[in-house]
């Protein structure tokens, strides 16, 4: 299995903190009515921010480092997740097309996203992995069968 490029950590944090400013601005609109209110939302704001940042990067890091794949000749296998870990094989078989996508993120680091369309069982992503194996693992898994 191998293990997702060391720059896919810094993409994960960067999701990380846009769902925090998010969330903040979400909250800050509307607590703005009242001035008790604001003091006590930065009151918990600033405890709440330090808690869910420690928390999440926590597990954002274990969850990155349980995020491997491979590619074999019958497929490709994914394992995900740190509590609940998860294992999704995709058999080369059942392949229909596949897709790679990338956001800006992604191209300023080189990583991509692949995502396996399989017959029955929808789409599967491959997240965070570098361009060249995202188009490395397509050929293998589009190529003609006999």
């Amino acid at each position: 299995m191998k293990n997702l490029p060391s720059s896919a950590e810094t993409i994960f944090c960067v999701y990380l903190v846009l769902l925090y400013f998010a969330y903040t601005g979400l909250f800050f609109l509307v607590f703005i009515l009242g001035f008790i209110n604001l003091i006590v939302y930065i009151i918990i704001e600033v405890f709440g921010l330090l808690v869910y940042c420690v928390f999440n990067f926590i597990l954002l890091k274990k969850y990155y480092k349980g995020y491997k794949y491979s590619c074999s000749v019958k497929g490709v296998s994914i394992m995900k997740g740190y509590l609940l870990k998860r294992k999704i094989t995709v058999l080369k078989d059942k392949v229909l097309y596949t897709e790679i996508y990338s956001n800006p993120l992604q191209r300023h680091f080189s990583l991509c996203s692949l995502g396996i369309f399989c017959a029955g069982t929808g789409k599967v992503l491959l997240s965070q992995i570098y361009g060249i194996d995202a188009i490395r693992i397509r050929e293998a898994l589009c190529e003609k069968r006999n």
